[in-house]
Order: structure tokens, then sequence, then C-alpha cells
């Protein structure tokens, strides 16, 4: 693979929201990759916070291959996503989130384990952490899955993410505001077989007040949504999909942690 190292490139999108300070934190673990191939799109979601407008406006400074781009009004992660695929060139797309952090071999050991198998589509285990990245868990997923695994819940962090955009180019994030991540990867595993896991913790996942996954009581309306939306079921199979596959495996996961 070291002949073909360097014309490998990825394109990493970061969306944001009044992050902050935190920003810099995803971005400088962005920077510090050993993988330095890379292109960085942070998308403001039209954030009002001074702070964070002051470190937007800093990003483009610490690096030339970082750039700000922004939506035209506040959608939500998904849709600040999709702004930043408008505008990828590279073969393969990965994510962060504005308030979490990236190991810095993350990119090179995804991009190696993609290129050494011929996976096209991977995640990665990732270190559950409290708000100062102290870690309290690893999250861990099943080595590979397809559309139908997803069907019964996803742990599929979008920072852990990286895929081969190679007959993909179309698929978007729908505008949801929750669950969204999870509908892009149903999207991309009705193109692409399976959804590999990296068998290592490649990324920290921060809980921060107020974070969207934070607001358990959203859960619900979200999954029988993406159940109708998505996988176009009717409302009573929605909800008995949710009480006897989504929620058993939900709980299981929240005890093993």
């Amino acid at each position: 693979m070291d002949g073909v190292w360097d014309r490998i490139d990825v394109t990493v999108i970061i969306p944001c929201f009044n992050s902050g300070v935190l920003l810099l934190d995803s971005v400088n673990s962005v920077i510090n990759q050993t993988f330095a191939n890379w292109r960085l799109f942070v998308i403001d979601d039209c954030s009002t916070d001074p702070q964070t407008k002051e470190v937007l406006r800093q990003l483009p400074m610490m690096d030339e291959r970082i750039e700000v781009l922004s939506t035209i009004s506040n959608s939500g992660a998904g849709v600040a996503r999709n702004v930043g695929l408008e505008h990828v060139e590279s073969q393969y797309v990965a994510f962060c989130d504005a308030d979490d952090w990236w190991y810095p071999e993350k990119l090179e050991k995804q991009i190696r384990y993609m290129f050494d198998k011929g996976y096209r589509f991977v995640c990665s285990y990732y270190d559950d952490c409290d708000a100062d990245l102290n870690v309290e868990s690893v999250v861990r997923q099943k080595g590979r899955q397809r559309f139908s695994d997803l069907i019964s819940g996803c742990n599929i962090g979008s920072p852990g993410v990286v895929y081969d955009r190679t007959g993909v180019e179309d698929i978007r994030f729908p505008s949801a505001r929750r669950g969204e991540d999870w509908r892009m990867w149903l999207r991309l595993l009705t193109r692409i077989d399976y959804l590999y896991s990296y068998p290592e913790p490649l990324w920290k996942y921060r809980h921060t007040l107020g974070s969207t996954n934070s607001k358990k009581k959203e859960i619900v309306p979200a999954v029988i949504r993406l159940y109708k939306e998505e996988l176009h079921f009717s409302t009573v199979r929605s909800y008995l999909t949710f009480a006897f596959v989504f929620l058993p495996r939900y709980v299981w996961r929240k005890l093993i942690k």
C-alpha cells in the first residue's frame, strides 16, 4: 500500500452549532492525525454564540487544509453534513463531531484496514467519556453488519465512520434532527453490502449537558419515525419493532456498559 499511500485522500466533515472551545479539541485531533492527506470542512449551522464564532474565524488560520462552510439556516447536523458532502472530491469521507475527539492514528488505521481488506464502509469501537474526556467505558460493535442488523438499533457513532464514496456519491443524510446518522448508515447499506468495525477504540465520545443523545425522552418518537419514514413500516409494525426488537437491545447495551 505504501506506493499508493500519497494518492489516497480523505475529506473530514464536522458539523458545528454553538460548540465553543470544544470545537478546538475536535479540530486539533484531526490536525494531529498521522495520516496527513486530509481536508477538513467545518460546517457552521448558524451558531449564535460569540465564542463559537471566534473559534470558527480562527480555524482556517490554523491549517490550510481547513475550510469553514455554513448552512443557510439552523437545520441540524444532518443538513450541515450534507453541505460538506456537496464539496467533497476525495474518494473517502470521514466524520467527526464538534465535541468529540480522535486518537492520532485513527484515520491511518482505518484507511489501511479498508485498503488491506477491500472494505468500503467501516466504523470503530470508541471510548465513552465524561465531559473532560475521561474514559468511562468502551463501546463495541459487531465485526460485520448488514442492513437487517441495523434495524434493531445503532451504536455506530459518526466520528468512527469512514466510507468509500465510489458508487454512493449521491447518498445524503436526512433532514431529521435525531437519528440522522442511523438513517444514513441504513442508506449506505442499500448500496454497500457490509459495515465493518475496526476492533479498537479510535475516538472518544464526550457526554455534554444538553447534547442531542442525552435527551432520552426523544428516543421513542425518533425511532418510530425512523421505522415509518426510512423503512416504511406501518404504525403498528413500528411500535412492535420498537418494543420487541429495539428496546431489548437498547437496554442490554446500557447494562453491559
